[in-house]
């Protein structure tokens, strides 16, 4: 789902983004749509993005909002093989685990 929110830090590498939460979301240039960056935004704007992940939620002081500024880029896996592996699997094989994320389809 896509939020809105205004820019409160730029750095070379990331922005800072206010979504209207206790902390602000971290947008870095790997997130970002092709060919934007950081230098392309300046503090205030008003700008749209896609909450890609949350780290820490049960820990309000050490959370962090990852955000994106690309839709291709909300949920892409960080090991494209391991997502391969797990396609492959025979439906009737028994996987042991633990749930450490729920997102909504």
């Amino acid at each position: 789902e896509k939020v809105p929110g205004v820019v409160s830090h730029v750095t070379s590498n990331l922005v800072l983004v206010d979504v209207g939460v206790e902390k602000e979301g971290v947008l870095p240039n790997s997130k970002m749509a092709p060919g934007s960056s950081s230098a392309e935004v300046a503090i205030g704007e008003e700008v749209e993005v896609w909450v890609s992940q949350v780290k820490n939620e049960e820990n309000l002081r050490r959370s962090q909002v990852l955000l994106s500024s690309d839709s291709e880029k909300v949920f892409s896996p960080s090991e494209p093989d391991a997502l391969q592996e797990l396609q492959q699997l025979d439906a009737e094989t028994w996987l042991r685990g633990f749930v450490v994320a729920q997102r909504p389809f």
